[in-house]
């Protein structure tokens, strides 16, 4: 048995399907990210291969074109745990409950979201945990491409460019008007992943698609998980994740709000992600549509913060595309509030429009003591570090 692991298979999970289904060559022909430069002479499967290598080797152009080179596994066998280009073998210690695992074919697996995420835990901040549990339950994946897949990917962008998909993908979950998660989508199927572009039409690193994943069955699996390497961190980011974020700002901004203040949050209730809000009567008039879908809602008080990034936005018909929208919520007694990707990546400005929110939306703000602020600080570099417009901010 050989298992993808920690980042090669957070990086598989990351992947489009619809480029693991297209076969573009037949063996490793060119280099890939690999820091010494791997040539194809030393990417070729030697007669003596591991199991691993051998395995990785057949899959690295379908199911892993995804995943940068060499790529990070646990193997069982006696044998084969020297490193190459391809493969960083590690030794498979205590056995993993199959519901864990996803199978490839031929006795290879990735860790599942959950084990993969635990995995890692170890090796990122708190906070980026959160964040990166934020973006596996909620409704986007960050996918920096590998030079493997750079051939069949700029041919399926360009085809969705010119398809009927161009500009913002639906929404494909959210919450719904009585609270209830709801979502179109039962499997991650090719066809529920779809690319984000910019508003110059230039695609970003962001795709949309269903969760991987829900908060609840998160928490709940890693019971299951006790014991190994990463599940006390796991266990303890996992309460402060939340469902359905639409985009990476929005996981930025809910945590710099909601996680408590020993992270440098703001400690604020916790809002709703991707909520619907159905529309009365007469904010249906002003809106010429029956509800929305709003980026954060708290109910109490009736308040929403929509967060304008650089991609099209996850509701097909955007949020404040269409005039009347922001009358209707208005109408129905909701404060609207709209923050871009400036206001939030410039600590500065950060403060100043938290203040404003505070005062309108009745939530205080932690005192701002030489501690708290410094947590702060630290908090926002982390969660902003390596932030590009490109990940469709």
């Amino acid at each position: 048995m050989v298992i993808v692991s920690g980042w090669s298979a957070i990086a598989y999970w990351r992947t489009p399907p619809i480029i693991c289904d297209a076969s573009v060559l037949d063996g490793f022909t060119q280099p890939d990210e690999h820091p010494s430069g791997p040539k194809p002479q030393q990417t070729r499967l030697r007669s003596n291969a591991s199991e691993a290598t051998r395995l990785v080797y057949h899959h690295a152009y379908t199911d892993l074109i995804g995943v940068p080179l060499p790529i990070r596994v646990l193997s069982d066998s006696s044998g084969g745990m020297h490193q190459n280009p391809l493969v960083h073998p590690s030794r498979l210690g205590k056995s993993i409950p199959r519901e864990f695992l996803h199978a490839l074919g031929g006795g290879l697996y990735v860790a599942s979201p959950t084990l993969a995420l635990q995995q890692v835990a170890r090796t990122v901040p708190q906070p980026k945990l959160i964040s990166l549990i934020d973006e596996f339950c909620g409704l986007y994946a960050v996918h920096h491409p590998t030079r493997r897949e750079r051939r069949v990917l700029d041919e399926l962008v360009a085809a969705y460019r010119t398809s009927r998909h161009r500009g913002a993908p639906g929404a494909y979950a959210c919450y719904n008007e009585h609270g209830r998660f709801e979502t179109t989508h039962t499997d991650n199927s090719a066809e529920a992943w779809l690319p984000a572009f910019d508003r110059s039409g230039n695609p970003t690193n962001l795709w949309k698609r269903p969760s991987l994943i829900r908060t609840e069955q998160f928490v709940s699996n890693l019971e299951a998980l006790r014991g190994r390497k990463g599940s006390s961190l796991s266990r303890r980011a996992g309460p402060l994740a939340l469902d359905g974020s639409g985009s990476p700002l929005e996981t930025c901004l809910a945590l710099l709000l909601f996680l408590p203040e020993q992270y440098g949050g703001e400690g604020w209730p916790a809002p709703q992600l991707n909520r619907r809000i159905a529309f009365d009567p007469d904010a249906r008039k002003l809106a010429g549509m029956g509800s929305c879908v709003g980026d954060m809602v708290w109910e109490r008080p009736r308040a929403i913060i929509e967060v304008n990034g650089f991609e099209y936005h996850a509701d097909r018909n955007g949020f404040f595309i269409q005039s009347g929208r922001t009358a209707a919520l208005q109408s129905m007694g909701y404060v609207v509030l709209d923050v871009n990707y400036r206001q939030i990546a410039d600590l500065d400005q950060f403060e100043t429009m938290l203040s404003v929110f505070s005062d309108m939306l009745g939530f205080p703000l932690h005192a701002r003591t030489k501690t708290f602020l410094a947590r702060r600080e630290e908090l926002h570099r982390l969660l902003m570090s390596g932030f590009r417009s490109r990940t469709g901010a």
